[in-house]
């Protein structure tokens, strides 16, 4: 038909209606009918929409709870690696002093209570106890509550914000690797 017709698009309803002798238009439609058709035709849609827009909430939902689970283990880690923050400053301060000083029980004290001035400063444990908090919210919020677009987008921005103070007091190599997945799979979460 295209190429009798000398046509090089696709055959469109338009190519159609320029014959006369393809549609019978003797035919008078009843309205009653017509309008019970495309109510029913709207409606059918209407539901496929419905079930399509679940079907992919669904699947979305499964994907923002494998991601949180990726930013739970990420915060297992880094709750793993902080705890001998403490011993990694007192080894570093007793290095410094004894390339400077001889050794003497004053620098213990003063190495031991050095080190407990960095290790309070690099403390993260109440950002990770945010970051587990603004997790467990995520997941109520998106279970119970509907619409909350906004509510997830402020607490993803909230545990975005949690991680900063992780890298910037931290000094080991797997907490800001860590980190930058926790970034990056956060940013994920709010697109």
């Amino acid at each position: 038909m295209k190429t009798l017709g000398g046509l090089n698009d696709e055959i469109k309803i338009e190519h159609l209606m320029q014959f006369q002798d393809i549609f019978d238009y003797d035919t008078i439609l009843n309205t009653e009918e017509l309008e019970e058709f495309l109510r029913q035709a709207v409606m059918e849609c209407i539901v496929k929409v419905d079930q399509m827009r679940i079907s992919e909430g669904k699947n979305l939902e499964q994907n923002l709870k494998q991601m949180l689970g990726e930013i739970d283990q990420l915060a297992k880690e880094v709750d793993d690696a902080k705890n001998d923050v403490f011993l990694y400053w007192v080894n570093r301060f007793k290095t410094r002093i004894v390339d400077f000083l001889p050794k003497s029980t004053e620098h213990e004290e003063r190495v031991i209570q050095e080190a407990s001035i960095f290790a309070e400063k690099a403390d993260i444990k109440e950002e990770l106890i945010r970051i587990y908090s603004h997790q467990k919210q995520f997941v109520s919020i998106m279970e119970n509550e509907y619409p909350c677009g906004n509510q997830l987008d402020f607490l993803c921005q909230e545990m975005y914000r949690e991680w900063n103070p992780i890298a910037s007091n931290s000094i080991k190599v797997e907490i800001i690797n860590a980190f930058v997945q926790a970034k990056a799979t956060v940013a994920s979460i709010r697109e």
